[in-house]
């Protein structure tokens, strides 16, 4: 699935805060979805993942969008899987301008 194919980019993206210095006050934590670094306020959000346990764990922003795209998908279908003769170009189209919403 594309969000395999996605976690490396993901994971190398340098948040704003990032760039700053973390310190005892400003702590670093990891996204445990993409296992990116992160600021506190990059990972307040928190979803249960698969192979994660039954509680909630901090995730970044980024993949808080995805994995709320990805469940949506899986609960409602692709849009354009509707009928059985639609396009992969179409559909690659649709992903890369939620990749580009996104990041």
């Amino acid at each position: 699935p594309i969000l395999h194919l996605l976690r490396p980019i993901l994971s190398s993206l340098p948040p704003a805060a990032i760039a700053s210095q973390f310190t005892f006050i400003n702590r670093k934590h990891h996204c445990r979805r993409c296992g990116g670094l992160f600021c506190g306020t990059c990972t307040q959000q928190r979803m249960v993942l698969r192979g994660q346990g039954d509680s909630p764990v901090r995730i970044c922003d980024p993949c808080k969008q995805l994995e709320e795209a990805a469940r949506f998908e899986l609960r409602h279908g692709h849009k354009n899987r509707a009928g059985k003769g639609a396009s992969s170009k179409s559909e690659s189209r649709d992903e890369d301008e939620v990749l580009n919403q996104i990041l």
